[in-house]
């Protein structure tokens, strides 16, 4: 079934439609979009009109940023101790599983 109201330069949250639906090798339409980030990319049209794709990856990726970032506040303000330990543990440089090992354990 060709996709209604997916005209080119339509905007579907931070996507804008660049090219005509087209059909490939899977039954489904696809456009080509531009996300506000610059990226291009091809998506179902039947994603872009129900907004399950609103974005090129981007907004996902933001979205999670930020809510770690309120994570990291709300666990600093409490003066939790183990997030603390975990956070120092990030900025520590990475060695290899082999010589981070308990003291006492065997090899």
């Amino acid at each position: 079934m060709r996709p209604r109201h997916i005209p080119v330069g339509g905007v579907f949250g931070r996507l804008t439609t660049v090219s005509e639906p087209r059909t490939g090798n899977t039954p489904h339409y696809r456009a080509l979009c531009r996300c506000t980030c610059g990226v291009e990319k091809s998506v179902r049209c039947d994603r872009l009109l129900t907004g399950v794709t609103r974005s090129c990856g981007c907004l996902k990726s933001e979205v999670r940023s930020a809510a770690m970032k309120r994570m990291w506040a709300e666990q600093r303000s409490d003066g939790d101790v183990e997030f603390t330990s975990w956070d120092c543990s990030l900025l520590a440089p990475t060695t290899s599983r082999a010589r981070t090992r308990v003291s006492g354990e065997s090899a």
